[in-house]
Protein backbone atom coordinates (compact mmCIF):
# COMPACT_ATOMS: atom_id res chain seq x y z
CA UNK A 1 0.00 0.00 0.00
CA UNK A 2 1.30 3.42 -1.23
CA UNK A 3 1.30 5.26 2.70
CA UNK A 4 1.46 8.86 2.07
CA UNK A 5 -2.18 8.81 0.94
CA UNK A 6 -2.88 8.07 4.18
CA UNK A 7 -1.97 11.47 5.01
CA UNK A 8 -4.03 12.80 2.28
CA UNK A 9 -7.15 13.88 4.39
CA UNK A 10 -4.72 15.00 7.11
CA UNK A 11 -3.14 17.21 4.72
CA UNK A 12 -5.93 18.19 2.75
CA UNK A 13 -7.67 19.32 6.28
CA UNK A 14 -5.01 21.31 7.29
CA UNK A 15 -4.47 23.21 4.09
CA UNK A 16 -8.47 24.40 4.65
CA UNK A 17 -7.33 25.89 7.72
CA UNK A 18 -4.32 27.85 6.08
CA UNK A 19 -4.63 31.19 5.08
CA UNK A 20 -5.06 30.46 1.06
CA UNK A 21 -8.96 29.75 1.95
CA UNK A 22 -9.06 32.68 4.66
CA UNK A 23 -11.33 35.98 4.56
CA UNK A 24 -10.88 39.38 3.00
CA UNK A 25 -7.41 41.18 3.14
CA UNK A 26 -6.27 42.34 6.01
CA UNK A 27 -7.49 45.80 7.95
CA UNK A 28 -3.75 46.99 8.35
CA UNK A 29 -0.70 46.65 6.11
CA UNK A 30 1.90 43.85 7.30
CA UNK A 31 4.91 45.96 6.60
CA UNK A 32 3.37 48.34 8.97
CA UNK A 33 2.98 45.59 11.89
CA UNK A 34 6.81 44.92 11.44
CA UNK A 35 8.91 47.02 9.67
CA UNK A 36 12.51 47.21 8.63
CA UNK A 37 13.98 48.78 11.92
CA UNK A 38 11.88 45.78 14.05
CA UNK A 39 13.91 43.28 11.90
CA UNK A 40 17.26 44.98 12.12
CA UNK A 41 17.30 45.66 15.97
CA UNK A 42 16.20 42.44 16.47
CA UNK A 43 18.17 40.41 13.95
CA UNK A 44 20.88 42.88 13.02
CA UNK A 45 22.97 42.94 9.94
CA UNK A 46 21.28 44.58 6.76
CA UNK A 47 18.21 43.70 5.31
CA UNK A 48 15.74 44.59 2.92
CA UNK A 49 12.04 44.38 1.81
CA UNK A 50 11.72 41.55 -0.72
CA UNK A 51 9.14 43.53 -2.95
CA UNK A 52 8.42 40.38 -4.84
CA UNK A 53 7.19 38.64 -2.31
CA UNK A 54 5.63 41.46 -0.52
CA UNK A 55 1.88 42.25 -1.23
CA UNK A 56 -1.10 43.05 0.40
CA UNK A 57 -1.51 40.22 2.67
CA UNK A 58 2.68 39.63 3.06
CA UNK A 59 5.34 41.08 3.89
CA UNK A 60 8.98 39.91 3.89
CA UNK A 61 12.57 40.84 4.68
CA UNK A 62 15.76 39.62 3.05
CA UNK A 63 18.95 40.06 4.03
CA UNK A 64 20.57 37.21 1.67
CA UNK A 65 19.20 34.49 -0.49
CA UNK A 66 18.20 32.12 2.49
CA UNK A 67 17.50 34.87 5.25
CA UNK A 68 14.42 35.31 5.37
CA UNK A 69 11.69 36.99 7.64
CA UNK A 70 8.22 37.32 7.00
CA UNK A 71 4.68 37.88 8.12
CA UNK A 72 1.18 36.90 6.77
CA UNK A 73 -1.73 39.17 7.53
CA UNK A 74 -5.25 37.81 6.99
CA UNK A 75 -8.86 38.81 8.21
CA UNK A 76 -11.62 36.40 9.08
CA UNK A 77 -14.95 36.83 10.34
CA UNK A 78 -14.83 33.78 12.61
CA UNK A 79 -12.01 35.64 14.65
CA UNK A 80 -8.06 35.51 15.64
CA UNK A 81 -8.99 33.11 18.67
CA UNK A 82 -10.91 30.55 16.54
CA UNK A 83 -8.52 30.65 13.82
CA UNK A 84 -5.67 30.05 15.73
CA UNK A 85 -7.43 26.85 17.97
CA UNK A 86 -8.21 24.87 14.63
CA UNK A 87 -4.39 25.80 13.42
CA UNK A 88 -2.78 24.93 16.99
CA UNK A 89 -5.28 21.24 17.09
CA UNK A 90 -3.86 21.10 13.51
CA UNK A 91 -0.48 21.66 14.53
CA UNK A 92 -0.75 19.01 17.04
CA UNK A 93 1.88 18.81 19.95
CA UNK A 94 4.60 20.50 17.83
CA UNK A 95 2.55 23.25 18.63
CA UNK A 96 3.92 25.93 22.09
CA UNK A 97 2.77 28.66 23.63
CA UNK A 98 4.19 31.88 23.00
CA UNK A 99 3.48 33.93 25.65
CA UNK A 100 2.70 37.61 25.67
CA UNK A 101 1.51 37.52 22.15
CA UNK A 102 -2.33 37.29 22.70
CA UNK A 103 -4.66 34.84 23.73
CA UNK A 104 -4.06 31.69 21.82
CA UNK A 105 -0.51 32.66 20.38
CA UNK A 106 1.65 29.78 19.22
CA UNK A 107 5.01 29.04 17.92
CA UNK A 108 6.12 25.51 16.02
CA UNK A 109 9.61 24.93 15.15
CA UNK A 110 9.68 23.45 11.18
CA UNK A 111 12.18 22.33 8.59
CA UNK A 112 13.82 25.19 7.95
CA UNK A 113 11.95 28.23 9.97
CA UNK A 114 10.70 29.24 13.48
CA UNK A 115 6.41 30.47 13.30
CA UNK A 116 5.02 32.30 15.66
CA UNK A 117 0.86 32.61 14.88
CA UNK A 118 -0.82 34.98 16.63
CA UNK A 119 -3.93 37.53 16.00
CA UNK A 120 -6.57 40.09 17.42
CA UNK A 121 -10.31 40.34 16.97
CA UNK A 122 -10.43 39.27 13.19
CA UNK A 123 -6.73 39.50 11.96
CA UNK A 124 -4.22 36.27 12.15
CA UNK A 125 -0.76 36.74 11.72
CA UNK A 126 1.71 34.58 10.44
CA UNK A 127 5.53 35.03 11.09
CA UNK A 128 7.86 33.09 9.78
CA UNK A 129 12.10 33.33 10.48
CA UNK A 130 14.09 31.24 8.48
CA UNK A 131 17.05 29.08 9.93
CA UNK A 132 19.76 31.08 8.15
CA UNK A 133 18.06 34.43 9.79
CA UNK A 134 18.08 33.19 13.64
CA UNK A 135 17.50 29.76 14.86
CA UNK A 136 16.75 31.18 18.34
CA UNK A 137 13.11 31.10 19.10
CA UNK A 138 13.06 34.30 21.40
CA UNK A 139 14.11 36.72 18.35
CA UNK A 140 10.90 34.96 16.51
CA UNK A 141 9.15 35.73 19.52
CA UNK A 142 10.30 39.15 19.84
CA UNK A 143 9.49 40.16 16.29
CA UNK A 144 5.70 38.49 16.56
CA UNK A 145 5.54 40.89 19.94
CA UNK A 146 6.32 44.02 18.10
CA UNK A 147 4.10 42.98 15.45
CA UNK A 148 1.15 42.13 17.71
CA UNK A 149 1.47 45.58 20.11
CA UNK A 150 0.51 47.68 16.55
CA UNK A 151 -2.68 45.23 15.67
CA UNK A 152 -5.67 47.49 16.00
Amino acid sequence: MYRPLRLYPVLLCIGCLGFAGAGAAPAVAPCELLTLPDVQDAVGGQWRVWQDLSGEDVCAYQSSPSSIISLQVVSDPMGATAILELRRTAAGDKARPADGIGEGAYRLVMPTANVVMFGKGETVVQLEVSFAASTDTAVAEKLAKAAYDRLP
